[in-house]
């Protein structure tokens, strides 16, 4: 079995270690595990405007260097560079693939991982079918007010669109347990269009140790390529994706949005 964590930001290289503690520690919680059980788990890790960790901890995988958290950590790369594998000395494995997040022109947000290209918005449609046929893992993330009015018309019409294929939607741990259901999930669940589930952390105190609670669970056992293509066959092929961990309490949602 595969836990995947498909919305995770980092605000800086110095976290990481604690971020890849945090994971491992929710992902064992989140499924009633052993500490003695391995986990294996895969973490779609987008860097924000401005930032710039993912090239520090890209050449710190290439040079096989370790990290030190509650446990040593050693980093190396896949046979694709933008993906980090990341094993600590019991055996866990977190894979890291690394991405972006970028709006397109409707000021939709968009995650695209194993992508290395400067994004010059488009509009939404473009911006995925263009972005799909370069080979990146495509997620459409649900947030807070985004895909509701015209906004939410774009995402609809792109659901209903036949010929647009390959991209995936993007459920928030954000999202309170008591919201009503989306539109947007509803259509692509439809259209068999897979929904792949993250936490989405703030960069606030303790965020960071939500990481891996809540996220997509998929029945494969392991991973022979560690490739983008790889990944994306996964989701594809297991879907509807079977979601794992608990969204935020209503009074935890209110309090991470007033900051």
């Amino acid at each position: 079995m595969l836990l995947c964590d498909g919305h995770v930001h980092l605000e800086h290289q110095d976290y990481f270690p604690d971020l890849l503690d945090s994971c491992l520690l929710n992902m064992r919680k989140a499924i009633g595990s052993s500490d003695e059980q391995k986990i294996n788990g895969i973490l779609l890790i987008a860097e924000l405007p401005g930032q710039s960790w993912r090239s520090y901890l890209l050449d710190r995988a290439e040079n096989r260097a370790g990290l030190a958290g509650n446990t040593t950590w050693s980093l190396r790369l896949s046979t694709q560079k933008n993906v980090i594998i990341c094993e600590n000395d019991n055996g866990d494995r977190l894979v890291c693939v690394t991405g972006q997040q970028v709006n397109t022109s409707e000021k939709l947000e968009l995650l695209l991982f194993a992508h290395d290209e400067p994004y010059h918005p488009e509009s939404l449609l473009i911006s995925v079918e263009k972005n799909v046929k370069q080979g990146s893992l495509v997620v459409i993330p649900w947030g807070v007010g985004k895909w509701l009015g015209k906004r939410g018309e774009k995402v609809s019409q792109l659901l209903q669109n036949d010929t647009a294929s390959g991209y995936f939607l993007g459920d928030n741990g954000n999202r309170p347990a008591i919201w009503g259901s989306i539109p947007q999930f509803s259509l692509a669940r439809k259209k068999n269009i897979p929904i792949i589930a993250g936490t989405d952390p703030l960069f606030l105190p303790g965020q960071i140790h939500r990481v891996g609670g809540y996220g997509t669970r998929v029945p494969e056992e392991s991973l022979s390529s560690f490739s983008t293509l790889e990944f994306i066959e996964i989701f594809q092929n297991s879907s509807p994706l079977e979601t794992y961990g608990r969204q935020e309490s209503l009074s935890r949602f209110v309090k991470a949005q007033i900051g």
